[in-house]
C-alpha cells in the first residue's frame, strides 16, 4: 500500500514537472518569437537603408524619338513596389523633337521606372528658351503627353510676369492652358515695362 502511495505521488511530481517543464518551454518559444519579431523588424530597417541609392540616371526615349533624363543625388526605392523610386535634388531634361530642350529642377520626385510618370515637388524651377517657370509641383505624364504645374506657379519670361494655380502644357502640340483652381479668381499678369 505505501509502494503504491510512493509510486502515486511520484508520477504525480513527475507529470508536475512534465507540465512545468512543457510550460516554460512554451512561454520560452514565445518570448524567443518576440524577440526574433524584433529582430524582423530591425532587419526590416536595415532593407530599408539599403534601398538607398546616391547619384541616380535614369534615361527613356519614345518612338518618335523624344527623349527624357532624370537624375538625382539620392534615392530611395519603394519596398512595396520597386519600380518607384522617390528621389531628392532632382534635375531633368525633356529632349522632344526639333525643339529647345525643357529642363526642370526640384527638391522631390517621384519616378516610375516602368511608365516614366514623374511627380515632382518643392521648389520646382522649369526653364524652356528664356521662360522660367516656379512651382511647388509638377506631374509629367509621357502616356498623356502632359505636363501639369500647380501650385504657388509664378511664369516668367522677358517681358511678362504670370501668376497662376494651373497650367497643363500639351508635350507634343506645346499648346497649354493656364487656369485658377476657383473660376471667381483671376490670373495676375504684369509686364516689366
Amino acid at each position: 500500500m505505501i509502494n503504491k502511495t510512493l509510486i502515486q505521488i511520484i508520477l504525480f511530481i513527475f507529470v508536475l514537472l512534465a507540465g512545468g517543464a512543457y510550460y516554460y518551454s512554451f512561454n520560452k518559444g514565445s518570448i524567443d518569437n518576440k524577440i526574433a519579431g524584433k529582430e524582423d523588424a530591425k532587419i526590416k530597417v536595415k532593407e530599408n537603408v539599403s534601398n538607398l541609392i546616391e547619384n541616380i540616371f535614369y534615361t527613356s526615349t519614345d518612338s518618335a524619338g523624344n527623349k527624357f533624363e532624370i537624375k538625382s543625388l539620392t534615392g530611395e526605392m519603394n519596398i512595396d513596389n520597386p519600380d518607384i523610386v522617390y528621389m531628392t535634388d532632382v534635375e531633368a531634361i525633356i529632349y522632344l523633337v526639333n525643339s529647345t530642350p525643357i529642363k526642370i529642377k526640384s527638391k522631390y520626385a517621384k519616378y516610375n521606372k516602368k511608365d516614366y510618370e514623374t511627380n515632382f515637388k518643392e521648389n520646382i524651377l522649369i526653364s524652356y528658351i528664356d521662360k522660367e517657370i516656379q512651382s511647388e509641383n509638377l506631374d509629367l505624364s509621357f502616356e498623356n503627353n502632359l505636363a501639369t504645374i500647380y501650385n504657388k506657379i509664378v511664369y516668367n519670361d522677358n517681358n511678362t510676369i504670370l501668376y497662376a494655380d494651373i497650367i497643363e502644357i500639351d508635350l507634343i502640340t506645346k499648346n497649354s492652358r493656364v487656369f485658377m483652381h476657383n473660376d471667381l479668381k483671376k490670373i495676375k499678369v504684369s509686364t516689366k515695362n
